[in-house]
């Protein structure tokens, strides 16, 4: 015979657990998310900064260094 408190007291942990899992595994999902967003932005900017570092060690006085296209970064989607 199983007492009905006990039985109300696994069903709350269940559910808990449940709860805090799924919370774990959206916090996973955006860490990842954001982590290769932030990758792919360092990779763009670095291309960028060894262009212009040509650029600025020229002797040309009159060249001017291009700034960086702001429209190659890509956006942060989490929900997509």
């Amino acid at each position: 015979m199983i007492r009905e408190g006990s039985q109300a007291k696994k069903a709350q942990v269940t559910l808990e657990l449940a709860t805090a899992l799924i919370c774990i595994f959206l916090l996973l999902l955006a860490s990842v998310k954001l982590g290769t967003w932030l990758i792919g932005r360092m990779v763009v900017r670095q291309e960028d900064y060894e262009t212009s570092r040509v650029a600025a060690g020229s002797t040309n006085i009159g060249e001017a260094v291009d700034e960086s296209d702001t429209t190659r970064y890509k956006n942060l989607h989490f929900f997509k």
